[in-house]
């Protein structure tokens, strides 16, 4: 899912390589961040129609995250150049127009920038929820968190096993990773959210009284 504006011309930030993008970006320099196997299939369909692919890896290499064939393919690809210990620092544009991108190159802490109109985003593979294990919030065995569909609670749609604690989008266990699935549940839990407010209200209101 692309977030572009109707006008044909508009630059952006995807989250996906298809021919849609493709064809936005013709000829262009675009960048790319990730390091795992979809952002190196990414990568070698995006080199052969663009100008050149700068592919962003914020860890020391590929070796541990991509397929050998992947990173064979972007090695013969002379328009991929691969740019390891590197993080985007800042976006640049305007109007909701993407115009330029600055990246960090670490340990060195140099600060690139590029005249580039298109960011795709391979990255999220690896849920930072550890912390959430000492509230009570049930994780699953990659680390992604739990929720009523499969806790078999009978909870309220997208709620934890922590009451009153919901979780969406990717890191959700047994989502659809993508930007148009965390919208449609954030605005599911909207309503699974004013639902326990009001139960919670009913509840204080009968201990309240005398």
């Amino acid at each position: 899912m692309s977030r572009i504006s109707r006008n044909s011309k508009a630059r952006a930030v995807h989250y996906w390589a298809s021919p849609v993008e493709a064809r936005l970006c013709a000829g262009q320099e675009v960048a790319l961040v990730g390091a795992g196997n979809s952002a190196g299939q990414a990568t070698v369909y995006l080199a052969s129609r663009v100008a050149k692919v700068w592919f962003l890896v914020r860890g020391p290499g590929l070796e541990a995250s991509m397929s050998r064939y992947l990173i064979d393919r972007i090695a013969a690809r002379p328009n991929v150049e691969v740019l390891t210990q590197t993080e985007v620092s800042a976006l640049e544009g305007h109007g909701g127009v993407l115009e330029a991108i600055r990246w960090r190159q670490r340990p060195s802490g140099r600060e690139v920038r590029q005249p580039i109109r298109h960011l795709f985003l391979f990255i999220g593979a690896e849920p930072n929820t550890e912390w959430l294990l000492q509230y009570g919030v049930a994780l699953d065995d990659k680390g992604f968190v739990r929720t009523d569909a499969n806790l078999g609670s009978g909870g309220r749609p997208l709620e934890t096993s922590r009451p009153g604690v919901f979780a969406i989008g990717d890191v959700r266990s047994g989502s659809v990773k993508r930007v148009a699935a965390a919208v449609g549940e954030g605005a599911q839990v909207v309503a699974a959210l004013h639902a326990f407010l009001a139960d919670a209200g009913d509840k204080l209101a009968i201990n309240a009284k005398p």
